[in-house]
């Protein structure tokens, strides 16, 4: 899902010209975008399932 969110932003950005000329988005960029959308996006449930311990309340079991 998070590539998803990803691509459309750097389609919307490249599409508007935002920050540059229309039709270019640079790299440094794309490489900003895709790992701050990655760990906004994805790490934050990776952190909290370590810190659970791998269980979320909707699963466990009484």
């Amino acid at each position: 899902m998070w590539a998803i969110t990803v691509l459309v932003g750097l389609v919307i950005r490249g599409v508007t010209g935002a920050g540059g000329d229309p039709g270019q988005v640079p790299v440094s960029f794309m490489i900003v975008a895709t790992s701050l959308n990655l760990i906004t996006l994805v790490g934050w449930r990776l952190i909290a399932t370590a810190v659970t311990g791998g269980t979320s309340p909707r699963r466990r079991r009484r």
